[in-house]
């Protein structure tokens, strides 16, 4: 049987898959390699593009890693239930590919934290965005997280954006 060309059908076009393109890292040659004993040491020349600025490419890294982290840490808190801390019913079936996310950011030594709940104090590195006035409070707390504080390798690359509640001035005094 042949196969009519007229009547075949293109595949449908797929934009939301595109090919990662990564640059080829030369392999080092046998001379660059000396043998002591018999432990191999291999000393590589390092590609110029890497070899001219590694800070700023481990900036960029970790910049793009705490855009990742928030992301996951957003995704996850729309799929826990607030007060039982498990995820919903919906979400059961995917919530532990974020988890694995997670398992492997901390495999990292990536830290993503929420502050929500904590006691605030002014001398952390966190940036308020608001307050709001609470009768009965007699310290400053964190009641929601903007968005997390990021750490890698115990470093802030992400700082958090949190909201504060502070006691409420006492009815009959004037502020």
């Amino acid at each position: 049987m042949k196969h009519n060309k007229k009547h075949s059908t293109p595949a449908p076009s797929k934009p939301w898959r595109k090919t990662l393109q990564i640059p080829a890292i030369p392999y080092p040659s046998e001379d660059q390699f000396q043998k002591q004993g018999t432990k191999t040491v291999s000393s590589p020349q390092r590609p110029s593009s890497l070899a001219s600025s590694p800070e700023p490419r481990e900036q960029n890294i970790a910049s793009e890693l705490a855009v990742i982290a928030t992301n996951i840490w957003r995704t996850r808190k729309k799929m826990v239930d607030e007060k039982s801390g498990e995820p919903r019913e919906e979400m059961r079936r995917v919530y532990h590919h974020i988890q694995a996310v997670l398992d492997t950011f901390h495999k990292m030594a990536l830290e993503i934290r929420d502050h929500t709940g904590e006691a605030f104090d002014y001398g952390s590195p966190l940036a308020v965005i608001t307050t709001q006035p609470t009768p009965g409070l007699k310290r400053e707390q964190v009641i929601e997280t903007i968005r997390p504080t990021i750490y890698w390798k115990h470093q802030i690359i992400q700082q958090g954006e949190v909201v504060i509640a502070t006691p409420a001035p006492a009815q009959g005094s004037s502020v």
